[in-house]
């Protein structure tokens, strides 16, 4: 399945709560994984 661009780099979005962005990574320490999740909203 082919995936769409949706926002077609238009990353200023007109309302809020309209275009979110996520992230997530991990991070190696000496516990072992710590995995870091971001969750923004793109409108300004």
């Amino acid at each position: 399945r082919k995936l769409h661009n949706l926002l077609k780099r238009q990353f200023n979005p007109k309302d809020p709560d309209s275009v979110w962005c996520t992230d997530i990574t991990y991070i190696w320490t000496e516990e072992g994984f710590v995995y870091l999740t971001s969750v923004m909203d793109l409108w300004i």
